[in-house]
C-alpha cells in the first residue's frame, strides 16, 4: 500500500486504524521510519517532537505526516479493532507517552502499542540484531588479525624458527 501526491484517491485505501509509516528521509524513500495510526478521517497520531524531551502524541493531517513521502501500511498484527486502536491513540493525545527514547519508546512503539498492545519497534530490534552481527564479525576479524600479527612478531625476533644447526633450542 502506498500513497503518493493524490492524496484524496489514495486516502480511501487506508483504512481506520492502519499503523502507518513513512521514511523519516522524506522523499528519498530510505532511512528510518516515522510511524503513527491512521484515523480513518485524513488524520494521523504520532509520537513526535524536535528533542526527546519536548516529544509528545501529535495529530496531524495525512498530508502532513507524509511531507512528501511515500505512506505504507505496516503489516502488524493488530489485536483491537479499528475503532479501539484510534481510541487508544485518541486517549494519548498531547501525552508524552512516558517520555521518548529512540530505543525503547519510540513512534513505532507508540503505534504498535496501539494496535497490539505492546511497545515494539521493528526497527529497534533489525538495528540491534545487527549492531551484534557487525560486533561479532569484528571480534572474530581483531582475533585473526591478533593472531597473525602475534606469529609475525615471534618469526621475526627468531622464536618461529625450528631448532637446527643455525638456531639451537
Amino acid at each position: 500500500m502506498i500513497i503518493g501526491d493524490n492524496m484524496p484517491k489514495e486516502v480511501k485505501q487506508l483504512n481506520k486504524g492502519d499503523v502507518i509509516y513513512v521514511s523519516v528521509i522524506r522523499p528519498a524513500g530510505f532511512g528510518p521510519l516515522h510511524y503513527g495510526v491512521y484515523d480513518g478521517y485524513g488524520g494521523v497520531f504520532h509520537f513526535n517532537g524536535i528533542t526527546p524531551d519536548s516529544a509528545f502524541i501529535h495529530y496531524s493531517l495525512l498530508k502532513d505526516f507524509a511531507i512528501g513521502g511515500t505512506v505504507e501500511i505496516d503489516p502488524c498484527i493488530k489485536i483491537f479493532s479499528p475503532d479501539e486502536i484510534v481510541e487508544r491513540a485518541s486517549s494519548k493525545l498531547g501525552d508524552n507517552f512516558s517520555g521518548f527514547n529512540i530505543l525503547t519508546n519510540n513512534c513505532e512503539h507508540f503505534a504498535k502499542w496501539c494496535a497490539m498492545g505492546v511497545r515494539q519497534s521493528t526497527q529497534v530490534i533489525k538495528s540491534r540484531t545487527f549492531l551484534a552481527d557487525i560486533s561479532g564479525k569484528i571480534a572474530r576479524f581483531s582475533s585473526a588479525v591478533g593472531k597473525i600479527i602475534k606469529k609475525r612478531i615471534r618469526l621475526s625476533d627468531g622464536q618461529g624458527k625450528k631448532p637446527g644447526k643455525d638456531n639451537p633450542a
